[in-house]
């Protein structure tokens, strides 16, 4: 019966830890966007705070995929790039235009989505950069097992 409600083939695209990965995630961006807030001794009300946290989190996910895809793009165009990440100073390069490109989106809808909850645009543009920096897909630069 678990195979019907549940079917075996979904582990693949839902695999065991997933929970575990997601729940951390949102705490990683609520520590840093509610540590960013207080250190600029801003407060706003809690349901604004979860709004921008359960948004930063959502968005965050988005732009990690936007930069796997561009890796996968890059991976599947150069034969050089699937070669181990530190053997070619290019494919570095590469993976780190990835991140970063991640690390710009996320900046940019902090920011803007912070103006938008009502931050002055300087505590928006500092939230985002907290975010953009701290939460970008570093993991990206770990060799695959």
């Amino acid at each position: 019966m678990y195979n019907v409600i549940f079917p075996l083939w979904m582990t693949v695209f839902m695999p065991p830890y997933l929970w575990l990965v997601l729940g951390g995630n949102l705490l990683i961006d609520a520590l840093v966007i509610l540590i960013t807030l207080r250190l600029s001794r801003v407060k706003l009300a809690w349901k604004r705070e979860l709004i921008f946290v359960i948004s930063a989190w959502g968005f965050g996910f988005f732009a990690d995929i936007i930069g796997a895809v561009y890796l996968f793009m890059v991976e599947a165009e150069l034969e050089w790039v699937r070669h181990p990440l530190y053997e070619h100073l290019m494919s570095l390069w590469l993976y780190l235009f990835g991140i970063g490109l991640a690390g710009l989106l996320i900046f940019w809808f902090n920011s803007w989505f912070g103006k938008k909850l009502g931050l002055s645009p300087d505590i928006a543009k500092r939230v985002g950069l907290a975010m953009g920096i701290i939460t970008a897909p570093w993991m990206f630069l770990l060799p695959p097992i």
